[in-house]
């Protein structure tokens, strides 16, 4: 299974730094390029410039919550397909 993830690109949106740290490890430990936001705004200033292949998104948050973002995501016609998971 390592193979078939490797290389793919996550973004981490997560406010908690100690399990943004962890999500981040533990993926890039499966080979995975991982993106990282602590917040709703930083997630959209990256998806600004770079897409990722999947999102995993917290829902609560400070600044803009998880729905809020998905909702963004979702009106954005090159992100719109992007998996999310929250």
């Amino acid at each position: 299974m390592k193979k078939e993830i490797q290389g793919y690109r996550i973004l981490v949106v997560e406010d908690s730094q100690p399990v943004r740290e962890a999500l981040q490890e533990l993926l890039e430990n499966m080979g995975m390029d991982v993106l990282v936001a602590k917040d709703g705004l930083q997630c959209l200033d990256i998806l600004q410039h770079d897409t990722p292949d999947a999102i995993l998104l917290d829902i609560i948050m400070p600044k803009m919550n998880g729905f809020e973002v998905l909702r963004w995501i979702k009106n954005q016609p090159k992100l719109e397909d992007i998996p999310v998971i929250m």
